[in-house]
Formats: structure tokens, C-alpha cells, sequence
């Protein structure tokens, strides 16, 4: 890709990620005030919201937090049953964790909200336009399935 066509790329994604980040950001802050979650817990479910188990050590460094934080985070989830923790069965000092059943709802609740407020914005598009931005979706999608395939393989 040629520097002005990354460049331009650049600025249109960034513009339709600010509108779009508007309405999602308010639809979240909506959905996490009725659970009364903090935003570090719902980034701690995003962290989560792949199925993976997780060590509390891997949590923690995803989030950017201590391990100390990321504990007294997990503990609120779990208490919250939004999470469930274990024992690691090769090193009992280890714990790991995963999304529980209500936290994989709390999160399809939250993407569905999600998906509202960008249908809204294609409200705004002709039919030939929103053809054109679905084949562009299905290309980012695409695009972000190999990425995830290619972050598994580096991990």
C-alpha cells in the first residue's frame, strides 16, 4: 500500500471510529451503569470474552495493572460471577481463570448494543454505499481472523 493510501486510510478510519466510539462508548457506559461494572472490569472481561483460561499473571499483564490490582479485580468479578477461578491442576500456587456463563451473556448483551449503534451510523448510507461498507466489514473481519490466528501462533 502506497504512504498516501495508508495515510487517507488512516484518517477515514479515524473518523468513523470517533462517531462510532460516541455511540458505542455511550451504549456501554449505559450497559455497565445498570451492573454498576467499572471500566477496568469490563476490559477485564474483554480480555476474558475469548473462552481462553487465563493465568492471573497473563490478566494482568494484558491489562496493564499489578498483580496485587489484577487479584482484587478478579476477586469482584468472581464474587460478581461474572468470572470463574481455579486452581491450576500442574502448580496449585497458580490460579487461572476464565469467563463464566453470565459473564459470556453480559458480553453478548454489551456487543449487541454494540452492533445497534453501527447499524444506526449505516442508516445513513445508500444501498450501493452499505454494500460497499459490508464488503469492506467482511475484509476487516477477515483480516482480523488472521490476525488473532497469527497473535495464537506467536503466543
Amino acid at each position: 500500500m502506497k504512504p498516501n493510501d495508508v495515510r487517507a486510510l488512516g484518517r477515514s478510519m479515524l473518523a468513523v471510529r470517533q462517531v462510532m466510539a460516541r455511540e458505542v462508548m455511550l451504549s456501554a457506559v449505559q450497559a455497565l451503569g445498570q451492573s454498576d461494572l467499572t471500566l477496568v472490569q469490563f476490559g477485564c472481561l474483554m480480555v476474558l470474552s475469548d473462552g481462553a483460561v487465563r493465568t492471573v499473571g497473563a490478566v494482568s499483564e494484558a491489562l496493564g495493572r499489578s498483580m496485587s490490582a489484577t487479584s482484587r479485580l478478579l476477586d469482584q468479578l468472581v464474587r460478581r460471577e461474572l468470572i470463574e477461578r481455579a486452581e491450576d491442576p500442574n502448580d496449585r500456587r497458580s490460579r487461572r481463570v476464565t469467563i463464566s456463563a453470565a459473564g459470556r451473556r453480559f458480553m453478548v448483551n454489551i456487543m449487541r448494543r454494540r452492533a445497534r449503534a453501527e447499524l444506526r451510523l449505516l442508516e445513513h448510507l445508500d444501498e450501493a454505499e452499505r454494500a460497499v461498507a459490508l464488503r469492506g466489514l467482511e475484509l476487516l473481519r477477515e483480516a482480523a481472523l488472521r490476525a488473532a490466528a497469527a497473535n495464537k501462533e506467536e503466543a
